[in-house]
């Protein structure tokens, strides 16, 4: 009798678990239509960041800025713009050089800064007073056998607050990076 009151709840378990399986998985699996136009649509895995051209990257700095096709010193918050980013903080110029890299993984985030009359703080969350104005990011991990400090491209829409602030889509990534990078996409099979 005890056996079988153990077989019925750990049967009874099993299914329930079974169907929560199932509808968490039929509940998110969402289809994001493959518009190039749209910012919900991610940069898949295994596509490729073809650098076209070798990229300084400045002494005690990790990234080098691209906005509008081209390199800047600082960025336009109100652009869309791409940064590549290194792994070391060197004491002295880096080279990034002209590369393939693959998109190991990709993830989506947001910067949120905050300005208090003298101070302007850059973080993950509000800091409960002054503005707080946010970059939806796309963070695409990278990665070369033969320049594993190369890091990511992390790239970022427009600065707005936070209902309007949305992720570049690829159509703007391209945009962005002009003719020092280009984007190719891996495709399903």
């Amino acid at each position: 009798m005890v056996r079988w009151r153990q077989l019925r709840k750990g049967t009874a378990w099993s299914i329930g678990a079974a169907m929560a399986l199932v509808l968490t998985t039929v509940g998110c699996s969402i289809t994001v239509p493959k518009d190039e136009a749209s910012q919900f649509y991610a940069i898949p895995v295994g596509s490729k960041i073809i650098l076209n051209r070798d990229l300084e990257v400045s002494p005690r700095r990790a990234r080098v800025y691209i906005q509008d096709g081209s390199v800047v010193q600082s960025a336009d918050p109100f652009a869309p713009q791409c940064n590549f980013e290194v792994e070391d903080v060197e004491p002295f110029p880096q080279t990034i050089q002209k590369d393939e890299f693959v998109v190991r993984k990709v993830s989506r985030d947001w910067r949120n800064v905050v300005v208090d009359q003298h101070i302007q703080l850059v973080s993950r969350s509000g800091m409960g007073s002054g503005t707080s104005d946010i970059f939806r990011i796309w963070h695409l991990w990278l990665a070369s056998d033969k320049q594993p400090n190369v890091r990511k491209l992390l790239c970022s829409g427009v600065y707005a607050e936070p209902y309007r602030a949305r992720t570049p889509s690829i159509q703007e990534i391209r945009a962005t990076l002009g003719d020092i990078a280009t984007l190719r996409l891996q495709t399903s099979n």
